[in-house]
């Protein structure tokens, strides 16, 4: 902290009556709390960087590691909005700016679960996958067998066995 910072500090602990509010960082636990129920809103950069980490197959360290983060910087940096489609490269420079990632990384990153997103919806998916049926499940990745499995029609449950 700087001097400044420490003496803004300092007075209001000086001052500090039962009506004041200071405001104290939020705990490891905290973090993960917040991450964990954001990741499920689709506004927030966490649902993003939840959906990459599922389609890679990955642990949550994992992508702290790829990232470069600890646990607790990337549960930070899942906190953060989700970045604007008309200001994207902006957004995510002031975003890896104020997490210490690399901003191409984190582009890079964004733009896999987009485009992976409009690819699992086109009608070329859908050929992929029925092409891919007569492969190994085995040889398919974590994200490969989703796609298929998203892709692939409904078969009514044959309940006269």
């Amino acid at each position: 902290m700087n001097e400044d910072a420490n003496l803004a500090a300092t007075r209001l602990e000086d001052e500090a009556d039962e009506d004041t509010f200071i405001p104290t960082p939020p705990t490891a636990n905290q973090l993960a709390w917040l991450r964990d129920h954001l990741s499920e809103q689709e506004l927030s950069l966490g649902s993003q960087l939840r959906t990459f980490r599922e389609q890679e197959g990955w642990s949550h360290e994992q992508l702290a590691s790829h990232l470069g983060l600890t646990i607790e910087a990337l549960d930070r940096l899942s906190l953060a909005g989700r970045p604007r489609k008309d200001r994207f490269a902006a957004d995510v420079r002031a975003i890896a700016a104020a997490n210490a990632v690399p901003d191409l990384q984190l582009m890079q990153l964004l733009r896999t679960v987009e485009s992976r997103a409009a690819f699992i919806g086109s009608p070329a998916a859908r050929r992929i996958v029925a092409a891919a049926r007569d492969h190994d499940d085995q040889t398919l990745s974590p994200a490969e067998v989703r796609l298929r499995e998203a892709n692939e029609p409904e078969q009514p449950e044959d309940n006269h066995r």
